[in-house]
């Protein structure tokens, strides 16, 4: 599915939720390359603007700071873009993902 689509999707998807701000659904890709994530951004900032979204990727020390940045700016974000590697490999990101208190059980893997 092309990155546009979806990002319309959950444009229309979280749109149709009340408008309260906080985390609604994961977006996880097969791609570990950092231009990929980059990329589905600015596809959401392009095809989907009303949707604040974050991302999750980066060596294992960037991510302990990202983990501190999405759990205080926890009210702030709609969408988390990530990896399944990262989403499924080590163990603090599993967990890290999981105390989410996601808005909406939605989780898309692409």
């Amino acid at each position: 599915m092309p990155t546009t689509w979806f990002s319309q999707f959950m444009d229309f998807s979280l749109g149709a939720r009340p408008l309260v701000r906080g985390p609604g659904s994961a977006v996880v890709i097969p791609s570990v390359l950092s231009p990929a994530i980059e990329n589905w951004g600015r596809e959401f900032g392009k095809f989907a603007p009303s949707i604040e979204v974050r991302t999750y990727y980066g060596v294992l020390t960037d991510r302990a700071q990202q983990r501190a940045e999405l759990m205080a700016d926890r009210g702030r974000w709609d969408v988390c873009i990530t990896t399944y590697n990262i989403a499924q490999g080590n163990e603090l990101d599993r967990k890290f993902l999981k105390r989410i208190e996601w808005e909406v059980r939605r989780y898309a893997v692409l």
